[in-house]
């Protein structure tokens, strides 16, 4: 599943098929989609308490360390979204949970 130059990302890379599974991806060769299977009973994730405020300098990005009780190797896909203040992005990610953790990147498109 090697991505050619015009696919959208930023990065090069490669998904393989165990990933893909392990993501509920489906592909459809006859009309060229791929789709994401979400669970419907999918509970929102408990706010995590931060100890002292992280600062994001403006048209920056931030690399910022999130607490998860998921198990440590599991793999983590999180859509992006708009976060706090307008023009703070969480990026989309797909990263593995070390020590209880997973990094997540933060940017800020203010001036």
């Amino acid at each position: 599943q090697v991505m050619n130059d015009d696919f959208p990302i930023p990065e090069t890379g490669i998904l393989g098929a165990p990933f893909l599974r392990e993501n509920g991806v489906s592909i459809n060769f006859k009309t060229s989609t791929l789709s994401i299977e979400v669970p419907s009973h999918q509970e929102p994730p408990e706010p995590q308490k931060i100890p002292q405020p992280i600062i994001i300098q403006p048209r920056s990005e931030t690399l910022i360390p999130v607490v998860t009780n998921k198990e440590d190797g599991t793999t983590l896909l999180i859509h992006a979204q708009t976060i706090g203040e307008k023009g703070i992005l969480l990026g989309n990610i797909v990263n593995n949970v070390k020590e209880g953790q997973i990094l997540v990147s933060v940017i800020n498109t203010s001036e």
